[in-house]
């Protein structure tokens, strides 16, 4: 009986804190990329969340061996779900707002409804298409119509392509073989990415690291990126799933942009328009409607 109800709360309350994490994370980005690079940011980020993952592993003694014919998968795993992915979501958010970051990036279920259908050959009923639909006008509303300069709409474009390339990812991942440990794939996902990253660096990573000495705010941010939004943030939503439905659990997604906004406005003073709260209110509610339906 302990057992059950100590699941029954435990699951939840991983899926919870990464969200938290994952919205804490847009507010910092956006105060982080006023002095670091997009791409360094990436690199770093990537970096840091592959020694996190890997002391966990240790700890947890994860087995670290993938079969040959399954690297070709976390390759393309890795150029989809962080090289392009978060390398696009830092420059959509250097170029707009935390809040338009975290409400875009909530469209992820919805990006992975249509690469489902057109991967995993998987139904679209009428409620997932109707949500799918909404969704793609409060987007428009947003980053389309929204009082908004052309540099944030170009943003919100990149954001766009983030979720594209994240949802595959996501997607992708329902081909890894379930002897896999998912700490060890994201592990080497970002490790592979952190090589691909590597020769565009062009020597502004050691920079970098010096801003960060010299400002403890910086680095601060930085670490918060790494370790919490890169490295536990993916183990506690990998652990988490373990306890229930990936349909269910998708539901805690739409905590992400919520917490974003709120963050944006009371650190980042930035405004909320009604554009913004429409088209917040479509995404979110056509969220909702994908998950239930799942």
């Amino acid at each position: 009986m302990m057992n059950s109800s100590v699941s029954a709360w435990k699951g939840p309350a991983l899926l919870l804190s990464a969200c938290i994490i994952w919205g804490c994370q847009f507010p910092v980005s956006k105060a982080v990329l006023t002095v670091i690079d997009p791409m360094e940011l990436v690199f770093l980020r990537l970096v840091i969340g592959v020694l996190c993952l890997l002391i966990i592993g240790l700890f947890c003694h994860v087995s670290w061996k993938i079969e040959r014919q399954h690297w070709p998968l976390l390759l393309l795993m890795s150029l989809s779900g962080y090289v392009i992915s978060i390398w696009a979501q830092f420059y959509g958010t250097a170029l707009t707002t935390s809040q338009i970051s975290a409400i875009i990036m909530s469209t992820i279920p919805i990006g992975m409804v249509i690469l489902s259908r057109l991967i995993l050959k998987e139904h679209i009923t009428r409620r997932k298409g109707l949500a799918v639909c909404t969704a793609t006008a409060g987007v428009i509303i947003i980053i389309g119509i929204g009082d908004i300069e052309p540099s944030q709409q170009f943003g919100g474009l990149l954001l766009l392509l983030a979720v594209i390339t994240v949802a595959l990812m996501m997607v992708l991942v329902k081909k890894v073989p379930s002897r896999y440990s998912m700490l060890t794939i994201t592990m080497y996902c970002m490790l592979i990415s952190d090589i691909i990253l590597a020769p565009f660096e062009s020597g502004g990573i050691p920079s970098a690291i010096l801003a960060m000495m010299s400002d403890w705010h910086l680095l601060a941010g930085v670490l918060f990126i790494g370790i919490f939004a890169t490295g536990l943030a993916y183990y506690f939503w990998n652990k988490g799933l373990t306890y229930m439905s990936a349909s269910t659990g998708g539901m805690y997604l739409f905590v992400q942009p919520i917490t974003g906004t709120l963050l944006g406005w009371m650190l980042l003073g930035e405004t909320i328009g009604l554009t913004f709260l429409i088209g917040t209110a479509m995404i979110l509610g056509s969220g909702l409607i994908v998950a239930k339906a799942s």
